[in-house]
């Protein structure tokens, strides 16, 4: 083989490795598809406040969901939006489409603990506040 031979395979061969290099580069994030990281709060957490902040941060993400209800993200891929959960165990799944329709999901399992001295005080032992707080089904 010649010099000039072997010079001409190792030049195609470089342009050949750039290109590809390149192009993977290019196309890393849609091979990789949308990620999705939930910041809080963290799965398995107790809380005794009935109003949760769910934050989290996206990437490759054209549409985002908690519990099928569309939420906003910003131009960063950052969310952030408010539930109110029910007495005890709830799930709450967080949804996130890439622009390719790839699908990921991220589920949440919260407790929300009563203040069981506040919510079980009788009548007379209430305070005007207490009473104002609680629902009455007498109407």
């Amino acid at each position: 083989m010649t010099a000039k031979k072997l010079l001409k395979i190792i030049i195609i061969i470089t342009i050949v490795a750039i290109l590809g290099g390149y192009t993977y580069y290019q196309f890393r994030n849609v091979i990789t598809g949308p990620q999705l990281t939930i910041l809080s709060p963290t799965n398995g957490s107790s809380s005794t406040e009935a109003f949760t902040l769910i934050k989290g941060e996206t990437k490759n993400v054209s549409k985002v969901s908690i519990n099928d209800r569309p939420i906003f993200i910003d131009t960063k891929g950052n969310f952030i939006d408010a539930i109110v959960l029910l007495s005890g165990y709830n799930v709450i799944t967080v949804k996130a489409e890439g622009k390719f329709g790839k699908e990921i999901k991220e589920v949440l399992e919260l407790i929300l603990k009563e203040d069981y001295e506040k919510s079980l005080c009788f009548e007379e032992e209430c305070s005007e506040a207490e009473r104002r707080e609680k629902p009455s089904f007498d109407e």
